[in-house]
């Protein structure tokens, strides 16, 4: 089970960092962005679940945008790209039924403890024929890290495989389309990839995840261990796993 408080404390804290060091979360949000645009019509009510810094007002999309996020800084930030927001959570959200004809969420749905219930409340919030674009991490994702810091590791788990497919149409919604895509990052040293994933709010959430092993000590053997099985030319690969669908609410 993941903290809620973590979670929420993290991604508050990352506001400000989040998008100096965000470009693969921007990439996924275009790449959304461009999934969900042919089958949503202009000035169309949209949802952006776990809205972020409210990025997607730069996406060039011509559709009144509402943002929902359980991070009070992230709200903030969207808040004050000019997206309209509220604080809230996917899995019990703040809308009457049939309000939207399409939502975007990327990367947001491996952060909750209740996924499959988030999934069922974008359902009932959507309008008969809408569609969601959605993007997750999957397994496979930071597994170099996963591999040289065996059970200390600060990652937390990624859907398996076709679980977010069945997660979807057990919460009614017909998949459309899927497709992946692996970006590989690279990294001077064990300490920069943490870094950057604080930066962003991407620590391990899980309420009984190992506590106080960011001691030089360990990174010094994380980031040998991590030379020694995956180092390439001086560097640390850090490898992402995306998972893109498109969904319809069937009428």
């Amino acid at each position: 089970m993941f903290s809620a408080n973590a979670v929420t404390r993290d991604f508050s804290r990352a506001a400000s960092t989040y998008d100096a060091h965000g470009a693969l979360q921007q990439q996924a949000l275009a790449e959304c962005a461009r999934l969900l645009a042919p089958h949503v019509a202009k000035d169309a009510a949209v949802l952006d679940a776990g809205c972020g810094t409210g990025r997607l007002m730069e996406q060039g999309v011509n559709w009144r945008i509402t943002g929902v996020d359980l991070a009070p800084g992230m709200c903030a930030s969207a808040h004050a790209r000019g997206m309209r927001v509220c604080a809230g959570d996917i899995a019990a959200l703040p809308f009457p039924g049939a309000q939207f004809s399409g939502v975007l969420c990327s990367l947001v749905l491996q952060w909750l403890n209740a996924p499959a219930q988030a999934l069922s409340e974008l359902h009932r919030v959507c309008t008969g024929g809408a569609s969601a674009a959605l993007c997750v991490f999957e397994e496979g994702t930071l597994h170099e890290l996963k591999a040289v810091a065996g059970k200390e590791t600060r990652v937390s788990p990624f859907f398996t495989q076709g679980a977010i497919e069945r997660m979807a149409q057990e919460a009614g919604w017909q998949v459309m389309q899927t497709h992946s895509r692996r970006v590989v990052e690279y990294y001077a040293d064990a300490r920069a990839l943490f870094q950057r994933l604080k930066a962003i709010g991407a620590t391990n959430k899980l309420a009984h995840r190992p506590r106080g092993l960011a001691t030089p000590a360990w990174l010094a053997r994380v980031d040998a261990h991590y030379r020694d099985a995956f180092g390439i030319d001086g560097v640390l690969p850090a490898s992402w796993q995306l998972h893109f669908l498109l969904l319809q609410k069937v009428i």
